[in-house]
């Protein structure tokens, strides 16, 4: 295994997220077919098309120093995108996020979930949650 494979960590994460049946019920995605989860479910911190529905955008931030020059810790953010009026499923999708992947190995590495950075400012009627 090589020690570093971006693409396949951040595509594990994904397909634990997208395959879990309590995600797709939260994301109003159950029956929904595979195309569809896609377009709710992405690998990277912005979509084309329309701001609508809820989403779950997962995506690397710029790693850091870990205990010394050697190691760095690899941050994969995940943003919950929902309406306003949705703010309930976000921080519900959020526990069953941490429930999926916090203290788990995912493609030979274990993952950690830190608190959530809460609720940051986005456009008017939508709200995004973040956590990495």
């Amino acid at each position: 295994m090589l020690l570093l494979d971006l693409y396949r960590d951040i595509t594990e994460v994904w397909r634990v997220i997208r395959n879990d049946d309590e995600i797709l019920k939260l994301m109003d995605l159950t029956g929904a077919n595979p195309v569809e989860i896609a377009k709710r479910i992405i690998k990277r911190s912005q979509w084309d098309g329309l701001i609508d529905g809820k989403r779950i955008c997962i995506y690397y931030r710029p790693f850091r120093m870990g205990v010394n020059d050697i190691i760095r810790e690899q941050i994969i953010e995940i943003d919950v995108h929902v309406p306003t009026i949705k703010e309930g499923d976000a921080y519900r999708i959020q526990n069953r996020v941490k429930e999926l992947i916090h203290d788990r190995v995912i493609n030979g590495r274990r993952f950690y979930l830190e608190m959530p950075l809460g609720e940051l400012a986005w456009i008017n009627s939508f709200t995004r949650f973040c956590m990495r």
